[in-house]
């Protein structure tokens, strides 16, 4: 199941909009939870952002600042479990037996106010035994590493959010590029850029994960068939690198030859 997490950081324009379609029709997600729309219910439904979905739940921002919204195919039986303005909690139905639970989330922007972020995540992870699955901007990162520029975070804000973390006995998914997912968009050494949005899940799904990656299919063990397919890639790419090489150097040579022969002829 494909779910896509995204913080749009405003879709009060047509171009933000674009780009949410955009994303929509590559990823094709089955639940799509939106945060930080910073519109109302009826904007939403002006601009038809959840085509496709049977299912939804908007919550307006405050002002000019939140909201989130989360949508759902016809395919994909949901429960609402609770809801506010930084979370929403649902229990998704699978293959008409297996439940497990999903909550996209987003902290609280105001670093003196997170710590209620971490309160209300901690009070949620009690309520549901369930295989769990949290996703969403919860701005704040986890480690020094996860900061590039700028003065180094408060390490007792780090801590606190790492704390939370492991007491909800959730882990982080890790990521693909690009590292970074948020950068206060400035140049050069005043560049600011951070990990705040990420992907968690607990100890049971990890196992469930884990053994899908280690079941064998056909007599044969995936990682191994993985493995193989990555080594035959591998060497492939490798012979399309020595010979784009070649081809390069000798271009190069011939445009510079070129090159020369023009100056030569344009000299008095």
């Amino acid at each position: 199941m494909k779910i896509f997490a995204w913080n749009a950081r405003g879709l009060g324009s047509s171009r933000a909009f674009n780009t949410l379609r955009y994303h929509k029709q590559e990823v094709k997600p089955k639940v799509m939870f939106l945060i930080e729309t910073r519109c109302g219910h009826d904007k939403m439904e002006k601009w038809h952002v959840s085509p496709g979905y049977k299912g939804k739940l908007m919550i307006d921002c405050q002002g000019k600042s939140g909201g989130l919204c989360m949508f759902w195919d016809s395919r994909t039986n949901i429960n609402l479990m609770s809801y506010s303005q930084t979370h929403i909690d649902v229990c998704i139905l699978r293959d008409g037996s297996q439940r497990w639970r999903f909550m996209g989330f987003y902290g609280n922007p105001d670093h003196s106010q997170r710590y209620h972020s971490w309160t209300l995540l901690k009070r949620l992870a009690g309520m549901v035994d369930l295989s769990w699955v949290c996703m969403g901007d919860f701005n704040e990162i986890m480690f020094d590493s996860e900061k590039c520029g700028g003065l180094p975070k408060n390490w007792r804000e780090l801590v606190s959010f790492r704390e939370a973390v492991e007491e909800c006995n959730l882990m982080d998914m890790g990521y693909r590029c690009p590292r970074f997912t948020w950068s206060n968009k400035r140049e050069g050494s005043a560049t600011i850029m951070e990990r705040l949005d990420r992907g968690l899940y607990d100890v049971e799904c990890s196992s469930i994960v884990s053994k899908i990656w280690s079941t064998k299919q056909g007599g044969e063990d995936i990682m191994e068939s993985i493995l193989r397919t990555l080594q035959l890639c591998g060497e492939r790419l490798g012979t399309w690198n020595v010979e784009k090489r070649i081809s390069l150097t000798h271009d190069f040579v011939t445009r510079r030859e070129t090159l020369r022969n023009a100056c030569k002829s344009n000299k008095p």
